[in-house]
């Protein structure tokens, strides 16, 4: 499943990486192709057969000029319902929403230019509502993790009144190189603090897919940032040198039904490595939604984490049983949103 394998991306540490330089495959230029923009066949669409699908041999699978992060072993044609980007010939499915399930997500043909089409959806983690005229920007998520507020923008854009985005990476040899993954960076003006949430995991080459994996990030407003800051402060037995939330970095987590996007009450968030072998703190925002305390979510589902490790992975347990996981980073100058899904 996608979501599995996004579990890294709800933060990503930084480490020693080597990058690679690679772009979109592409012909001779003797051939009538684009170097540029890797057309095989030179007549513009990206492909190398003629027939206008985005692949080198006309079986519509995503083979040709983009490389393999665009081959795919799905058999859906365009136009057709889809849940996932696997599930379609092209790779792409186009979604505004993973939780739940957009019920108006389609195949769609990729950018014959080989760029990423980024779509989705920004909401408040806190009562996820949708964010209109909110800036998103896709970045590194190596850069989000180490310098949110100066991390490079590979494109950016504002979000529509129900905070549905749609854009696409640079392509041909400017499409993105980013070791692990790409990362969302959201605010808006004095209203919203900077958030960060995963968009998708690298693939060969450092190189990205026709659509990202994820399509739910989050905001997160500045005077909840400070109210909860302000509630943990009252906590002496929470680490104060944590505070205030996004100045000192932190997540913000949400535990939330996979099929109703809804919070649930009654989860703890514990490190799989086990409590005795992690420096991390949690606490869970109380039913009155005044205070937190140890005890597990309340009808929220919101819960605060601190101090994570290198690359620490969590768990959510529910009455004694692990329903979801996910990696947790920290960095100065942002929200780091973590949502479980169970």
């Amino acid at each position: 499943m996608f979501r599995d394998k996004l579990t890294i991306l709800a933060a990503v540490t930084v480490c020693a990486l080597v990058f690679t330089n690679a772009a979109c495959e592409s012909t001779d230029a003797d051939d009538g192709a684009s170097a540029e923009s890797g057309d095989g066949d030179g007549d513009g669409d990206g492909d190398g057969d003629g027939d206008g699908d985005g692949d080198g041999d006309g079986d519509g699978d995503g083979d040709g000029a983009c490389g393999p992060t665009h081959e795919s072993e799905g058999t859906l044609a365009d136009g057709d319902s889809c849940t996932s980007n696997g599930e379609c010939a092209s790779g792409l499915c186009l979604s505004y929403s993973d939780v739940p399930a957009d019920p108006d997500a389609v195949c769609a043909a990729y950018a014959t230019d080989c760029a990423t089409r980024v779509t989705g959806t920004l909401r408040n983690i806190v009562d996820m509502s949708p964010v209109g005229g909110a800036t998103v920007a896709v970045v590194g998520a190596i850069s989000a993790a180490s310098n949110p507020t100066g991390a490079t923008r590979i494109v950016e854009g504002t979000t529509n009144e129900d905070g549905t985005y749609d854009m696409l990476t640079p392509g041909g040899d400017d499409r993105p190189l980013e070791a692990i993954a790409i990362a969302a960076l959201a605010e808006k003006g004095t209203d919203f603090y900077l958030s960060s949430t995963g968009l998708d995991s690298a693939g060969p080459g450092n190189l990205y897919g026709p659509g990202v994996g994820l399509h739910d990030i989050w905001a997160i407003a500045v005077s909840d940032v400070e109210g909860y800051s302000g509630l943990l402060a009252a906590d002496m037995t929470f680490p104060q040198d944590k505070l205030p939330l996004g100045d000192a970095g932190g997540v913000v987590g949400l535990v939330r039904d996979t099929a109703t996007g809804m919070p649930v009450a009654g989860a703890t968030v514990v490190p799989t490595a086990g409590v005795d072998n992690s420096a991390a703190v949690v606490r869970y925002l109380n039913e009155a939604q005044d205070g937190f305390d140890e005890a597990g979510t309340g009808s929220s589902g919101v819960f605060v984490l601190v101090s994570p490790g290198l690359a620490e992975t969590f768990e959510a347990v529910v009455n004694g049983e692990v329903v979801a996981g996910a990696t947790a980073g920290s960095a100065s100058g942002a929200v780091f949103i973590m949502a479980m899904d169970i």
